[in-house]
């Protein structure tokens, strides 16, 4: 959120947010890891961090932030150093809770009943354990905001 002091001739204005999805990791399309600890990047998402720093460097970022998951902060080192910054941790941008659903094979997850309503009503679902996309979504503004 940008601010100024009442009176003052220099506002500040928006700030830009850029996003970056954490490159791929050994279960990247075969299984829901969520929090699950100690996924890392595998070669190909190293090679897409890498990829990344070299297109987001030339916007000279003021900050890089990640959460404190392995394979986002992996994914952030280099976007960091690219652009003179050092990775911070926001706790806030974690992934989603997917509660009992984390490290479950998505083929398994697309069989079941409360697969289809993920799908069809993201907005009012909850995983089982877990949070909601609702939830989700707040935690990450509010992170965005602070």
């Amino acid at each position: 959120m940008a601010t100024h002091k009442r009176g003052s001739a220099k506002k500040s204005g928006p700030t830009a947010v850029l996003l970056v999805r954490h490159g791929w990791t050994a279960t990247t399309g075969s299984v829901l890891p969520g929090r699950a600890p100690g996924l890392h990047l595998s070669p190909e998402g190293t090679a897409q961090a890498g990829r990344a720093a070299e297109r987001i460097a030339p916007l000279s970022p003021a900050a890089v932030y990640a959460s404190p998951m392995e394979r986002t902060r992996e994914t952030a080192a280099p976007i960091a150093r690219a652009s003179g910054n050092r990775d911070r941790t926001a706790r806030g941008l974690i992934e989603c809770d997917f509660g009992e659903w984390t490290g479950t094979k998505l083929a398994t997850l697309r069989r079941k009943a409360e697969g289809k309503s993920v799908q069809d009503s993201p907005s009012v679902f909850r995983f089982p354990g877990g949070e909601s996309f609702a939830e989700l979504q707040q935690r990450i503004w509010d992170q965005l905001e602070e």
